[in-house]
């Protein structure tokens, strides 16, 4: 953390079926989306900021479960 600017210094992305990706080192305080269930992550994307040094912002786009 740099000043009151917090970063993201790793993203693990975890399947229904329990496998994991993970890039970055961890640091710092974690937290978690967690979807219903039935929901599923259907996309994401990132801005990356100027100059590139880092990512700005993470999006994602989920489906929601039938109801």
């Amino acid at each position: 953390m740099l000043g009151t600017e917090v970063f993201i210094t790793q993203l693990t992305l975890t399947t229904d079926d329990n496998r994991n990706v993970s890039a970055g080192k961890e640091t710092g305080s974690p937290f978690s989306l967690a979807l219903e269930e039935g929901g599923h992550i259907v996309g994401f994307c990132g801005l990356v900021g100027q100059p590139i040094v880092a990512v700005e912002a993470i999006a994602v786009y989920c489906s929601l479960a039938d109801s």
